[in-house]
Formats: structure tokens, sequence, C-alpha cells
């Protein structure tokens, strides 16, 4: 009910009959004074059957009739997003909650304050949108190649197997993809993602899961290992900031995941430097509200992400997202 006609209409779901309508002057809103309860009129099977094969001739090139499942992933289109030269690249979440075609996008472009942080506990929601992210960011920014820091179990090749098909499809398409699990995470941040940022030679996408289990970030590490007369240091924890607040602006890109806003807070400040876009699987309300406002409900209906844009000031948007696993090319 609340779906087709608005947040707080309850009213379709007190149908009893068949047959019974709300009808809604108001594009769903104001329930009370807007909403008419009433019946339908007949329809002979006949004619709606004639009715639905003509429909069906008149779609542009026959594609099949589009359907809500409101307790399924959504699916996938059968393209992937383009690159516009001198023009953000953009990433997919999934659908909003409506029969479109038309996918919930994010915008990274070349600037400070970039990143694309998606927080909290569901992993099963988790995955799924760090795999559309991936897939489809790394087409748009024309990656030239895909770094990911896996944090969510000890080996290295213990990314999720939708992280991994997507990575293997993107190799096959000629990106390089450089991985990394938890017992050789610091290498890949102070080594690929380090250079990759000091070199700004060709846009890099970073993919990060699990990084609430980040250890060590203030550890002092040698500007250059193998030369025993230069004393300089560095910490992983200065890496990870210039990452998230100004990769961009050398070509390399950050979507991670992070289980607790505790831990992003712990590594990125209070305020969150660097995080343009926060995508919300399953958090906590006072974390939720922290983002949003102190009366925003909370997301209900599964499954359902959030999408928070930091350089706006509207509501959240609620987001159906992709299955994972898919790679429509």
């Amino acid at each position: 009910s609340e779906a087709i006609l608005s947040s707080g209409n309850k009213a379709a779901a007190d149908l009893t009959y068949r047959g019974e309508i709300i009808l809604n002057r108001n594009f769903g809103h104001d329930p009370e004074g807007s909403n008419e309860r009433a019946i339908c009129a007949y329809a002979d099977p006949t004619f709606v059957e004639h009715l639905q094969a003509r429909l069906w001739e008149l779609r542009p090139d026959g594609e099949g009739p589009m359907v809500f499942v409101s307790t399924d992933f959504a699916a996938w289109p059968g393209y992937l997003p383009t690159s516009i030269p001198d023009g953000p690249a953009v990433g997919w979440i999934g659908r909003p909650v409506e029969v479109t075609d038309e996918p919930i996008a994010v915008a990274v472009d070349d600037d400070i304050d970039q990143t694309i942080a998606i927080v909290g506990s569901d992993e099963s929601l988790a995955i799924p949108v760090v795999d559309g992210l991936t897939r489809t960011l790394a087409t748009s920014l024309q990656a030239q190649r895909v770094i990911l820091i896996d944090l969510t179990a000890p080996t290295q090749d213990s990314a999720g197997h939708a992280i991994r098909a997507t990575l293997d499809k993107l190799a096959a398409d000629g990106v390089p993809i450089l991985r990394y699990g938890r017992d050789n995470a610091c290498e890949g941040l102070a080594g690929s993602v380090r250079s990759a940022l000091d070199a700004a030679d060709g846009t890099t996408l970073v993919v990060g899961l699990g990084w609430q289990r980040w250890t060590g970030l203030d550890d002092a590490h040698p500007v250059d290992p193998e030369d025993e007369d230069n004393f300089g240091t560095f910490a992983l924890r200065d890496i990870l900031e210039e990452l998230a607040q100004r990769g961009a602006l050398k070509g390399v890109f950050l979507v991670a995941w992070w289980t607790r806003m505790r831990s992003l807070q712990d590594q990125l400040g209070y305020s969150y430097q660097g995080v343009r876009h926060f995508v919300t699987v399953k958090m906590g309300l006072e974390d939720y509200r922290s983002l949003t406002s102190h009366s925003q409900p909370a997301i209900e209906g599964y499954p359902r992400v959030g999408h928070i844009d930091k350089a706006e000031d509207g509501d959240p948007t609620i987001v159906v997202p992709f299955a994972a696993g898919v790679n429509p090319s």
C-alpha cells in the first residue's frame, strides 16, 4: 500500500473484497482527505486477454512487461552506464520502489570528498550494493585498474562469490585486478593504493570489504624500505585519509563497506571527512538518524537500502538493490 500510494497511506492494506480499490486524488498523499474507496468496473476476461496481447505487441523492441515484486532484488537493465567526457561518473545501487527501468545512480567527480561508504551490518544487502557499484563505476570511470582489499576473512581469496564474479568479468574485459585479503591488506594500502595516489597515472577504483577490521593504522612505515639512509615514515591512516578525501582528484575512487558507524568515524573523523555518498544496509535507528534527521523513520522491508547524498539536503532515497552476480553487457 505504502509503496504504491505514499509513506503512511496504508488504506490499500485494509481492502477485503475482490474488486475493491483505493482511489487517491493527491498523488497518494493526505489519506484522510484524498482517499476514496470504491469497486472497480467489471472487465470481461476475453476482452482483457486480447488487450494484454495487444499491449505486448506495442511494447518497443519486444520487451516483456515490467513487474515490481516487493520481496525480490531488482533486475538489472540490459545495459551498463557509459562514460561521459568531462562529466561525472555514475555507479548504480538499484531501482526505486516503483515500476521503472531507471536505476538509482550516484555520481562521483574528480573533486574532493567523493567516497561512497556502505554502512550497516547486513552482509546480504552490502555485498549486492558493493557488487553493483563496482561493476558500474569501473565501466563509467573506464577504470584502468581495480584494487580489492577484503578484510572479511583471513585469506587473500576471501571476497564474496558475487564480488569475485564481477572482478573476473572485469578482468576478462582487460581491467587489471589487484586483490588483497586480511593477511596482506596493509601491503595493499601502503603499496598499491599509495602508488596509485602518488602516480596519478589513470583511473583506479579501490573496493573495500569489512573495513571496520583495520588495525595498525597508526603504525609507522618507512617511506622507502630499500633506502637505509631515508628515515622518513608514514602511517596507514595517512593513506586512508588521503584516499577518502583527495583520492578522486588524483583519479583514485573509493567504494567501501563498514559494518558500524563508529568504525567509520574512528578512521575518517567525527564528520566522516571524504564521504559524499552513504548507502545504509540495516543500520541501528540512532546511527541512521545521525545521518538523516531525528524524526526520520527506519527503512522497512527487504531488500531495501537507503541512499544519502551529503551534497544535497533531501530525504534519503529508498532503493531496492540489484541482484548480485549478474553482469549485463
